[in-house]
This record gives structure tokens, sequence and C-alpha cells, in this order.
């Protein structure tokens, strides 16, 4: 194997690669994820925290107050909430 391209393709590829950002960059730009787990596992593990974090979000909108309660506490006034006059 020559280290040298041979090729016009070979060639337009060793000009992309050599231009490639470095894997920290790409981490620092969220592009790829920091993860100790195996590549195989680092799907089930996003859809995992995905999911945490909705049912997290489920739970905080059922216990979120009421618009009376926000009208009565001073939060909202009444020509706010929607469907109230």
């Amino acid at each position: 194997m020559s280290a040298k391209p041979t090729s016009p393709v070979e060639e337009k590829l060793d000009a992309f690669l050599s231009h490639r950002p470095a894997e920290a960059e790409l981490k620092e730009k969220n592009i790829l994820k920091s993860s100790t787990l195996p590549p195989t596992l680092q799907a089930s593990e996003a859809d995992l925290k995905r999911h945490q974090l909705e049912d997290k979000l489920n739970e905080k909108v059922l216990h979120r107050p009421a618009p009376e309660e926000l009208e009565k506490r001073g939060i909202l006034e009444s020509g706010e909430v929607p469907g109230r006059e």
C-alpha cells in the first residue's frame, strides 16, 4: 500500500479526512455524545434518559397549580386566565 492517494476519489477523501474535526470538538458541539457505555447500548441509554425526562415533566405538569390558585396568589390577573372573563 502506498501512503499517497492514487485516484481522484482517494485524494478527495484524504482532503476531507484531513479537515475532519477532532473527537473532543464534536463532543463540545454535542454532535457526539459522551458515554462510557459501548456503542451498542448508547441508543438505549439515550431512550432511557428521554423517557425519564418525559416522566419528570409529566409529574410536574400534573402537580401545577390551577389558574384560579395563581389568581389568588396574585401571579395571574383575571383577564390573563384563558377562557375566563
